[in-house]
């Protein structure tokens, strides 16, 4: 009796842990699913809750890759935290004289740094430097107006 309960007990903890596994598993690749058609905010939640479920099993390696793809798409997020409207609003205070037709071509251009995320642009965060690096006359102009 006492081997079949033991027999039982360990039936019971292997189907636990591999319902958890299933689950980590299911919330990772949900994750990956959302991160590959650039909806960073969803796969943050979706890995956070995926390493909550590796954990939850010691599953450190698996936990650890879900921290790291974290990491990675937190650090896209910083690099680039500004949505088409708030970067229009900040070159318009940037650049009060210049028309809207010329700031919508600088966010426009291939080559600006901008990335595609959560259903909208995002712009890098030294995005308005590099506007006066590519117009020097931006900067000739700043001097004289502003020359402290």
């Amino acid at each position: 009796m006492l081997n079949k309960l033991n027999l039982i007990t360990a039936l019971l903890i292997h189907l636990s842990v591999n319902i958890f596994s299933q689950a980590g598993d299911q919330r990772y690749n949900q994750a990956l699913d959302a991160e590959n058609n650039c909806q960073y905010t969803a796969a943050i939640n979706l890995y956070t809750q995926a390493r909550e479920l590796y954990q939850e099993e010691n599953n450190l390696i698996k936990a650890n890759q879900c921290r790291y793809n974290i990491f990675h798409i937190n650090r896209l997020t910083v690099e680039f935290p500004y949505s088409e409207n708030q970067m229009l609003t900040m070159l318009r205070q940037e650049f009060p004289q210049t028309s809207d037709y010329q700031l919508h071509e600088w966010m426009e251009m291939n080559d600006v740094e901008r990335i595609y995320f959560d259903n909208q642009w995002h712009y890098y965060e030294d995005f308005i430097k590099n506007i006066y690096y590519r117009n020097l006359e931006l900067i000739q102009a700043k001097k004289v107006n502003d020359p402290f």
